[in-house]
């Protein structure tokens, strides 16, 4: 990603980012009936806050994490549930840090 700065030359907006995640299928039923799942990430920016004008600080993040987890239950083969659980959040260059939290339920019919 690249931005100009106040003399109008071009600079690079550096960005670095990784994720985790994981699953694991619980010990019932041989592995067949429950699992949990979960995932972390995180992305942050060296340097887009002093390519921003003081202005603009409030509108640009630096700094961003996501989480999750979830509950699969498969009540029979071709009937399955999920719950599951979300966070976001991010750090605004004025200092202010948003969260989204998030819940979601699915059931799945395969035939």
């Amino acid at each position: 990603i690249v931005t100009f700065d106040a003399n109008g030359l071009v600079k690079t907006v550096d960005w670095q980012g990784w994720m985790v995640n994981g699953h694991y299928n619980l010990p019932f039923s041989k592995g067949k009936v429950l699992s949990i799942a979960g995932t972390y990430s995180e992305v942050r920016s060296s340097n887009d806050l002093s390519l921003t004008p003081i202005q603009g600080l409030p509108f640009v993040w630096n700094k961003g994490r996501y989480y999750d987890g979830t509950l699969w239950w498969s009540i029979t083969p071709a009937f399955q549930m999920c719950l599951s659980g979300q966070v976001q959040q991010q750090t605004f260059g004025d200092g202010t840090v948003a969260h989204n939290y998030r819940a979601q339920a699915g059931w799945w019919f395969f035939f």
